[in-house]
């Protein structure tokens, strides 16, 4: 189980996921968990959040060494 679980929150937002990704993603989480069951979040839900936050920051990242020094975007 993940060692960082964050707590539920008021501001936190219902969304609706494609019916055809859930099971795709349920296959996905099964196999995270064989992988490292001590890093992968059991519950599904904070799992997929694990998983948008890691986007979040690649994605942040990857914009971050696109933009110069100067503020300008490569």
């Amino acid at each position: 189980m993940n060692t960082q679980e964050t707590p539920r929150s008021n501001l936190a937002k219902t969304i609706t996921l494609r019916v055809s990704l859930v099971p795709r993603l349920q296959v996905y989480h099964k196999d995270e968990i064989k992988k490292d069951p001590h890093v992968t979040s059991e519950d599904f839900g904070g799992f997929l959040n694990d998983k948008l936050e890691q986007l979040l920051e690649k994605e942040e990242y990857a914009l971050l060494r696109m933009t110069s020094k100067d503020g300008s975007v490569a």
